[in-house]
């Protein structure tokens, strides 16, 4: 599929503004909530999906929690005496115009079911605390073991959860092909033979999407 043209964008008066909602420390549950909400009502169709992925992600750096996925695969795979391979397609390939498109009216028909979650601060801070111990618990005590699964699972039980798995689709369309192609190039196949000669065992490769 063609790339898209129209790579993914922080500026944005909404996003911005939310941002600076949480602080410059740890923000807690509630605030995230608050801050979820204005993106949430506020963005544009064509905005909400964006700006509600980047915020989730700026939260996390905050937390000081960004990319533990990422350290605990390097763990892992340590453990494991496995190769690791880290990488991730360009920013300006993240999704096809078509498949960022479908993405974005996906999370856009889903405001409203989203909103009234948001606006239950119970039923918010319930969800999104027993979410956040079992992922970590997963990364931390168990090596990721599970980890994709666990997280398509959790974002199949918020609202927007059918949007979540559109984008979850559209983020592989151009992905996994380049993943695929990249485990051919010469210093891949290097790495790999190598592993195999001296541990007599096949090797695994883990991508670490991000990095």
């Amino acid at each position: 599929p063609r790339a898209s043209s129209n790579a993914l964008s922080l500026e944005d008066d909404v996003l911005q503004e939310a941002f600076v909602s949480l602080g410059q420390g740890a923000p807690s549950l509630a605030k995230l909530r608050r801050a979820s909400l204005f993106v949430w009502e506020k963005s544009g169709d064509a905005r909400v999906f964006e700006n509600s992925f980047y915020l989730q992600a700026y939260e996390a750096r905050l937390r000081d929690d960004f990319a533990s996925d990422m350290f605990s695969t390097v763990e892992a795979a340590a453990a494991l005496s496995v190769p690791l391979m880290l990488g991730d397609v360009p920013p300006t390939s993240f999704m096809s115009d078509e498949a960022l498109q479908r993405t974005q009216h996906a999370f856009a028909s889903r405001r409203a079911e989203m909103c009234a979650f948001l606006r239950n601060q119970d039923s918010f801070l319930r969800f999104e605390t027993a979410k956040r111990r079992l992922i970590r618990s997963t990364m931390r005590k168990r090596g990721g073991a599970n980890l994709d699964l666990l997280m398509r699972s959790c974002w199949l039980m918020e609202p927007p959860g059918s949007a979540y798995e559109r984008m979850r689709e559209a983020l592989t369309e151009l992905r996994d092909p380049f993943l695929a192609a990249a485990l051919e190039e010469p210093e891949a196949v290097a790495v790999l033979r190598g592993a195999a000669g001296a541990s007599q065992v096949v090797p695994v490769a883990v991508f670490v999407l991000g990095a």
